[in-house]
C-alpha cells in the first residue's frame, strides 16, 4: 500500500491541484441559475461558444465545470455527454453542519436521496440531486484527518 501523504500548503512540481470537474447538463440557464441561487455557487467564467460555464464556492479554488452538450467536439463525444447527464457526478461536497445545510437546501427546493446518516467509516454523508439529476454527495466529517484507518 502506498504511504499516507502528508497534507501540505506548498506545490508540487507536477499537479498542483483540481482544475474543474465536469457536469453535464441539459439546460445551461437553468441550471446556472439553479447552482447559484440554490447552492451558493458563483460564476468564475462564462464560454457561450462551447457551452461551458465554471463556478465556483466562495472561498474554493476547485471549480465544476456545467457544460451542455454540443456536436461541436464529435458524435462519440457528444453521444457520451448526454449519457452521463442524470447519473452520479462522484463529486462529494464538505461542510461543518450538515444538518443545517440539509435544512437549508431542502427549504430551496433541492431535492435529497436521502437523508444525513452516520456512516460506518465515521462520517455524516447525504445525497442531493440537480436539475438533471445528476447525484452528489456532501459529508460532515471533522474527525477525517485525526483518524486511524
Amino acid at each position: 500500500m502506498a504511504k499516507k501523504a502528508k497534507m501540505s500548503k506548498t506545490k508540487a512540481k507536477g499537479l498542483n491541484q483540481v482544475w474543474t470537474v465536469n457536469v453535464w447538463v441539459s439546460d445551461m440557464e437553468r441550471s446556472v441559475e439553479f447552482y447559484t441561487q440554490k447552492l451558493g455557487f458563483v460564476v468564475a467564467l462564462v464560454d457561450d461558444k462551447n457551452k461551458w460555464v465554471e463556478l465556483s464556492l466562495p472561498g474554493g479554488f476547485t471549480k465544476i465545470a456545467l457544460r451542455e452538450p454540443t456536436m461541436a467536439l464529435g458524435e462519440s463525444y457528444y453521444k457520451y455527454m448526454t449519457q452521463s447527464i442524470g447519473t452520479s457526478t462522484g463529486i462529494a461536497f464538505e461542510t461543518p453542519d450538515i444538518k443545517a445545510l440539509y435544512d437549508d437546501l431542502k427549504a430551496k427546493g433541492v431535492k435529497f436521496v436521502e437523508p444525513p446518516k452516520e456512516m460506518p467509516w465515521g462520517g455524516i454523508m447525504t445525497t442531493f440531486v440537480d436539475l438533471d439529476g445528476n447525484e452528489f454527495q456532501v459529508v460532515e466529517d471533522r474527525g477525517h484527518y485525526k483518524r486511524k484507518y
